[in-house]
């Protein structure tokens, strides 16, 4: 959620806006490859659940695949539509879910990980970034 990471990998955005995923979690069980027993954020189905978070307009719909080296598609993560919530109404959007085989549990976030989704206050109620505020992590390797 950090719009900075966005500009820096070059991604045009035309708008930003805070969204909810419904029938999802934010879990963090995908293997990070750089340090050891660290996790990077996934959503996972589960009924009752909410993912906050911030859509991002793209500046072209194609652009979306600038996106998919950074988050290791298709080997780490595949790219999915889902239906989000914004401002009252239903949007399809694009979201990153783990494959299988980087899914592991027990892992951490580490705590520059963290801080990357926590920077995207903004867009999120003030009890959902106090819960993610909260989450336990490991120290940067």
């Amino acid at each position: 959620m950090d719009l900075d990471q966005v500009d820096a990998r070059g991604l045009q955005t035309v708008s930003h806006q805070p969204g909810l995923l419904g029938g999802y979690c934010l879990v963090f069980n995908k293997l990070n490859t750089r340090v050891e027993g660290a996790a990077h954020a996934n959503v996972v189905q589960r009924g009752g659940g909410v993912v906050e978070g911030v859509l991002i307009k793209l500046s072209s719909p194609d652009a979306i695949a600038q996106m998919d080296p950074y988050e290791g598609v298709p080997t780490r993560y595949r790219r999915v539509i889902v239906d989000v919530e914004s401002k009252g109404e239903s949007l399809s959007a694009w979201t990153y879910i783990a494959q299988p085989a980087y899914v592991r549990e027990g892992l951490l976030p580490t705590r520059d990980y963290l801080a990357k989704l926590l920077a995207g206050r903004s867009f999120l109620s003030e009890s959902y970034w106090m819960e993610l505020s909260r989450q336990p992590c490991i120290e940067d390797g």
